[in-house]
């Protein structure tokens, strides 16, 4: 491994790592945690929620990285890891972009590796939950750094002081976004790509406000949910109870006041895809005559539509009607159990009103038969933004109640169950259902359910 700074749970890389482990036919276990470490982990069970978020809060303080690291941050050595995970093989179809787990799902059902262009790193940086100032300019720092070194990124400096609450007290994250096809991107898809096949091109315009600190490195408070970008900055009554809550003097938002940086709006930090990698990759396949199909939304939860349909109609190839459902959340994502047991995916950005009106369109067009399976990611901070558990397991009951994969009903979100419990339940449930799914669609396939689905296709058809 090249880049072991790049942090391995986070959202894009644990997407990328589960499809890679997918593609290899895996069952992907973010933790990969020992069974002594499962056992004392079920320990949880008897401690109070007062103890289990203190413990999450010390426990991020054991994690993140020194300042020097940034001085060794290369690209190159990202992208290099990236491709290292998947096989040298002709693949059809090759996806790259912004992540997201409908992506995961989409490689899955095209048998194509995804070539992402996010990532995360943490640094250490103890501060109050709440100092924007401080977080701004320690991270301004170390973004330089690492810019200095790498023109072919913009740095993101990511504050969230309501979803990310008890790891920014001794976190400060910095996300990566490429701007250009890296050499070991290009070296992997001329390898791999068979003749005629398709780049496919993941274009999400979701937005944020954010401060331009400088050249190619931005600010940006707050992340996806239900609080839009501007509360985040100048406040409301939801944030201000919030904050009376969490026993925090600050009040009105958490903007960085006179303060000489412009705002404006950018490509949401964890989502949203960078205008400049995109016109790169179309430059690298006009050059290499490739095939290149983009598509577009403007959320992340557009492309768990896409993958929900792609899933839908190989199995009607198959000759087979689904009768699972399984709702992944966040970076909990398993892509070969939907292969295996033939269940039909539906990932969740979050726990917010968005994912839980995505879900509930998605519910209408399946059978009351359908039996659903329900995870949610664990937030340890009760952000006011969360939809509550019980609204979600009315949601998903249609015939019978959804079974729950790694979530203790009695402790979420102070849950840690995923760890130990989320892919031994999966792979329990699969040695029940066996039913693998046969076919694997292509990107002709892709841009006729794209277009059904709503999503904006440019497909150059070379």
């Amino acid at each position: 491994m090249k880049a072991p700074y790049v942090e391995k749970l986070d959202s894009s890389a644990a997407q990328t790592r589960a499809l890679a482990a997918a593609l290899h036919g895996r069952h992907f276990d973010p933790f990969n945690l020992s069974f002594a470490a499962r056992s004392a982990m079920r320990f949880y069970s008897l401690v109070t929620d007062e103890l289990i978020g203190l413990g999450v809060t010390l426990a991020s303080g054991f994690i993140g990285l020194p300042g020097h690291v940034a001085e060794r941050v290369r690209t190159a050595h990202m992208a290099e890891d990236v491709g290292a995970l998947y096989q040298d093989r002709p693949y059809r179809s090759i996806l790259l972009g912004a992540p997201n787990g409908g992506v995961s799902h989409l490689g899955a059902i095209m048998d194509a590796p995804f070539l992402t262009s996010h990532f995360l790193l943490c640094f250490r940086h103890l501060k109050n939950a709440d100092d924007v100032y401080s977080c701004a300019r320690v991270g301004r720092r170390l973004a330089q750094r690492i810019t200095r070194n790498n023109g072919d990124v913009q740095a993101i400096i990511h504050f969230d002081p309501v979803h990310d609450r008890p790891v920014v007290i001794f976190i400060t994250h910095i996300r990566l976004k490429l701007m250009q096809v890296p050499d070991a991107y290009g070296a992997f898809i001329k390898r791999n790509l068979a003749p005629g096949g398709a780049l496919v091109l993941i274009d999400c315009g979701y937005p944020w406000l954010q401060y331009r600190m400088r050249r190619r490195i931005s600010f940006q408070v707050g992340g996806l949910g239900g609080i839009p970008d501007s509360e985040f900055l100048v406040g409301s009554d939801d944030v201000d109870n919030y904050l009376k809550e969490q026993k925090s003097p600050l009040r009105d938002g958490w903007r960085i006041k006179h303060a000489q940086h412009r705002l404006g709006i950018g490509p949401e930090s964890e989502w949203g895809a960078m205008p400049e990698f995109n016109q790169d990759v179309a430059r690298f396949a006009g050059r290499n005559r490739i095939r290149l199909v983009t598509l577009f939304a403007e959320h992340p939860a557009d492309f768990s539509r896409l993958s929900f349909e792609m899933h839908r109609e190989a199995s009607r190839r198959d000759g087979c009607e689904p009768m699972y459902l399984f709702a992944d959340c966040f970076s909990q994502v398993d892509p070969v159990f939907n292969l295996n047991s033939r269940v039909l995916p539906l990932w969740l950005p979050y726990y917010d009103a968005r994912s839980f009106d995505l879900a509930k369109d998605i519910l209408g067009s399946v059978s009351r038969d359908t039996q659903c399976l329900l995870t949610l990611h664990p937030s340890f901070a009760k952000p006011f933004d969360m939809i509550p558990l019980e609204q979600w397991v009315n949601l998903f009951t249609l015939g019978a109640p959804p079974l729950l994969v790694g979530v203790d009903p009695d402790r979420y979100p102070l849950d840690m169950s995923y760890t130990y419990d989320f892919v031994t339940q999966l792979k329990r449930f699969g040695k029940i259902h066996k039913d693998p799914v046969r076919a694997r669609l292509d990107a002709d396939d892709l841009v006729r359910v794209a277009q059904k689905a709503g999503l904006r296709v440019r497909d150059t058809g070379l």
